[in-house]
């Protein structure tokens, strides 16, 4: 029989993840008691025979006639347990009679006074059923004249019916003698279909274990058991103790037989004793089943708790490409600290130096100057005579000649930046999302903090050089009126501008150093060993019309690329 069932616990325990909860000893002992009990017969002694056959004897020849008794049912092991019995006066109408009245075997004769000894009746213990109680029923004299075929023609009293919970309910009837013909109790077992299973079966589906059984079972389907199963150990525990609290036995009280006889004398009672419980063992069905069918209580909602701000940092390094002809680009080094503020958002705080250099310094190709220092015209003029005139006087002819000279340097002149190497602090403050636990992205400005490069002149001056030009009229008569002498600086003349006109009202450079503020957008993809990688892109986000030379200005004002490698120090 163990072997084709199942415990309960041990699918308690299937469910719970290997929890167990062993019953106390002294349950093991009442239920073996239990079960010896059941296997036990009763043993007619043969003394206890002839007394029988001398009461009957005595009984007949006293009262002189063969009475019936009635016969209260045997409950030994196996039969249907007594329980608490519900008493009610309802009665049953004629549409629901449905109650099937089983006609049992003619009982023994045995005088009434043997009936009325005290039948110490041995219970089961029955496991309690989700199920609404039945009411009692009364049934009505015409119902119980229409099935008792045997009984007499006298008339009948009302007969009250005692209905439990978990088994058909049985009917005694007393029937009203008539001239001679004794009293006789007449006790019949009704059959009453009710919402609960018949006690063999819940038997059955839960079978009592011996003393020193495996308590190992084969595995079997519990689906039926689906609904009762809770994953949580606390409610497992309860459940369990609520089995344990369906095994114990029930107290049972005698069932009543409310009869209401013309002639109480002749009426026999039959009571029924039975085995009183221990207090532990006095448990409420109804307790039981709202604990079993009692929902898991919902967890208890709990703010989800606040993410905690941890701090980060380490150093980074890296390389800024310029977009811009003239700058080749910074490298930079410098510690960074981050502040996880979330699981994804952080702020992150770099400071950084840079170092600058420049990859082409002069701004455009020279250009040549001059720059005149000394001027000198001198007059040489050839006078020739030329005969005489006609009062005899000479006549002379003039050829006059005129000769310049200049001296000049030559300048080249080019724009060079300065310096050509320079260092720049730089205070980022970015905010840090990530997408993911290796790649986030990242935006925020910077303040930059340097000097300006400067725009300077590169001459290349030549000095001393001279420049000379000549000047020569045609002859004439010597007292023919001179012409006018042209300025030498109309005579010589270069081909590039002068040096005067190219220092004249030129700005080169700012005057001061502000700081710049730049945006910053990147990406940056983290490792599991702290290192990480970083591309960032950058400008200049204020105006730039502070300085002069535009070429000069492209320099701040184009975009950088970053490239970077950082290592995080408190790295776990």
């Amino acid at each position: 029989m163990e072997d084709k069932h199942s415990y309960i616990d041990d699918l308690f325990r299937k469910e719970l993840g290997g929890y167990r909860e062993e019953p106390a000893p002294a349950v093991w002992s009442k239920l073996e008691q239990r079960l010896d009990g059941r296997r036990k017969r009763r043993v007619i002694i043969w003394w206890m025979t002839g007394l029988a056959l001398l009461l009957a004897a005595s009984t007949l020849w006293l009262s002189g006639a063969i009475a019936p008794c009635a016969s209260v049912p045997y409950m030994a092991a196996g039969k249907q347990p007594v329980a608490a019995p519900v008493h009610s006066n309802k009665a049953i109408p004629a549409t629901t009679q449905t109650a099937a009245i089983a006609t049992p075997k003619p009982a023994p004769l045995t005088p009434a006074k043997a009936q009325t000894q005290k039948q110490q009746v041995r219970r089961l213990p029955v496991q309690p059923v989700l199920a609404q109680q039945a009411p009692a029923i009364e049934t009505p004299a015409k119902t119980t004249q229409t099935t008792q075929t045997t009984t007499t023609n006298n008339k009948a009293d009302d007969v009250i019916l005692t209905q439990t919970n978990n088994i058909p309910a049985t009917t005694a009837m007393q029937m009203q003698a008539t001239d001679n013909t004794p009293a006789v109790a007449v006790s019949q077992p009704v059959s009453i279909p009710t919402a609960t299973p018949p006690a063999e079966d819940i038997l059955a589906s839960m079978p009592l274990p011996t003393a020193g059984a495996p308590k190992k079972q084969i595995q079997t389907d519990i689906s039926q058991y689906e609904p009762l199963i809770t994953r949580s150990k606390r409610q497992g525990e309860s459940m369990i103790a609520s089995a344990n609290k369906q095994m114990a036995p029930v107290e049972s009280k005698p069932i009543a037989y409310n009869t209401a006889a013309p002639s109480p004398a002749k009426a026999i009672a039959i009571p029924v004793e039975t085995i009183p419980a221990t207090p532990a063992q006095q448990v409420s069905e109804t307790t039981a089943a709202n604990e079993v069918a009692a929902p898991a209580a919902a967890p208890a909602v709990t703010d989800a708790p606040r993410h905690r701000v941890t701090w980060d940092y380490g150093v980074k390094m890296g390389f800024e490409a310029s977009t811009n002809k003239y700058h080749a680009g910074n490298g930079i080094v410098g510690v960074y600290a981050q502040a996880n503020i979330t699981k994804r958002i952080a702020l992150l705080m770099q400071p950084t130096i840079k170092y600058g250099w420049m990859k082409q310094t002069t701004l455009d190709d020279a250009k040549p100057y001059y720059d005149v220092k000394n001027n000198n015209t001198t007059a040489l003029h050839i006078i020739t005579p030329d005969g005489l005139d006609g009062n005899g006087n000479p006549v002379y002819n003039i050829i006059r000649r005129y000769f310049y000279a200049q001296q000049y340097d030559s300048v080249s002149v080019s724009k060079t930046i300065r310096p050509k190497q320079y260092f720049e602090f730089e205070l980022p403050l970015l905010v840090q999302y990530k997408l993911t636990k290796q790649f986030s992205v990242s935006a925020g400005i910077s303040a930059n903090i340097s000097r300006l490069v400067q725009v300077e002149r590169d001459e290349l001056r030549f000095a001393g050089k001279m420049r000379y030009d000549t000047l020569v009229f045609a002859a004439v008569n010597e007292s023919s009126p001179v012409p006018p002498v042209p300025g030498i600086e109309t005579r010589i003349k270069y081909n590039y501008a002068p040096y005067a006109d190219f220092m004249a009202n030129e700005k080169l450079n700012a005057d001061g150093n502000p700081i710049r503020i730049n945006y910053m957008l990147g990406l940056n993809y983290a490792l599991k060993n702290g290192i990480s990688f970083d591309l960032l892109m950058l400008s200049m986000l204020n105006s730039a019309a502070y300085i002069p030379d535009e070429r000069v200005r492209s320099i701040y004002k184009r975009p950088y690329i970053r490239v970077g490698v950082g290592y995080k120090l408190n790295n776990k």
